[in-house]
């Protein structure tokens, strides 16, 4: 949470009028901003080693004074549920954006993915993700509302309408350079409601304590939009030390 209050005074100005200055009248301008964000979850044991985990944040802000004025508030929330024995996990969220800066204007979306990793402490072997999403992003609502120099910008930079997403990524990581990293080849699909997103690649991570410490990624893309299909590659390295 914190607080913000400004106060700006200019004093009265006049100009040459013969060198085609002007009259500025004295103003005084007050200026405050309140903000909010709580978030929080809990881990439930369901038994067999699987646990559910609800979660919950809300984002409260507050302008007034002479400039931009509103409030808004956002509101979150999913449930998680995860199962180390199978390798399967399942989420939901959801998150709604109401503000008064513009009137009229809300903001919602909904989503849910799928996942299977039979060894999430490892990078090797098989893994899948889908995820599925309605509206706007289901999740850093609060941050959003929260970061915004003003409220306006929301509505501003809004999407035209809701629309549906799904993604889905299939890799398969096997061992590389002596057992120290792990090599993961990997293909992906990404549907909208304007077309199709294609992507193949393949990645290398460190497997263990003596590999370098780095990361190396190459993913080609092809996208099939509204207009003629494009087609874009591009190498990722991340390099610490």
């Amino acid at each position: 949470a914190d607080a913000l209050v400004t106060r700006t005074t200019s004093e009265a100005v006049r100009g040459d009028a013969e060198r085609g200055g002007g009259n500025l009248a004295a103003a005084d301008a007050d200026t405050s901003r309140l903000r909010l964000g709580l978030n929080g979850s809990r881990q439930l044991a369901t038994g067999g080693g699987a646990t559910l985990t609800p979660s919950l944040e809300v984002g409260l802000r507050h302008d007034g004074g002479d400039a931009e004025t509103g409030t808004g508030v956002d509101i979150g929330g999913g449930v998680a549920w995860a199962d180390p024995g199978s390798g399967l996990t399942v989420e939901l969220r959801a998150r709604s954006l109401v503000t008064h800066a513009a009137a009229g204007f809300r903001q919602w979306g909904a989503s849910g993915s799928l996942g299977y990793d039979p060894d999430p402490a490892s990078q090797r072997g098989l893994a899948f993700s889908l995820t599925s999403g309605y509206g706007a992003p289901a999740q850093g609502g609060v941050d959003a509302l929260l970061n915004r120099t003003t409220l306006d910008g929301l509505a501003a930079n809004a999407p035209a309408g809701p629309g549906g997403r799904l993604q889905a990524e299939l890799g398969y990581g096997l061992p590389a350079f002596g057992d120290r990293f792990t090599g993961t080849p990997w293909a992906g699909l990404g549907l909208t409601a304007t077309g199709r997103l294609w992507r193949l690649g393949w990645r290398l991570t460190p497997a263990g304590p003596a590999a370098p410490a780095l990361t190396l990624g190459l993913e080609a893309v092809r996208n099939e939009g509204v207009a003629a299909p494009t087609h874009s590659l591009m190498l990722h390295l991340d390099v610490r030390f």
